[in-house]
């Protein structure tokens, strides 16, 4: 599975991923790469809020 700024971006990335695409091409290969990764060739975890709450709580 490889994470998309269109699914799993933050806020702006999100409402933004039209206009990234096709005006900063490679920002989504990076952001796969650098930011959705944890570095040691797994796909990094993204909790939505409602898992961060039930962390915190």
């Amino acid at each position: 599975m490889t994470y998309n700024i269109k699914d799993n971006g933050d806020w702006l990335e999100q409402h933004s991923a039209s206009f990234i695409s096709e005006n900063i091409p490679a920002y989504e290969l990076i952001w796969q790469n650098y930011i959705g990764h944890k570095g040691s060739g797994k796909i990094a975890e993204m909790l939505s809020k409602s898992n961060e709450v039930k962390k915190k709580g």
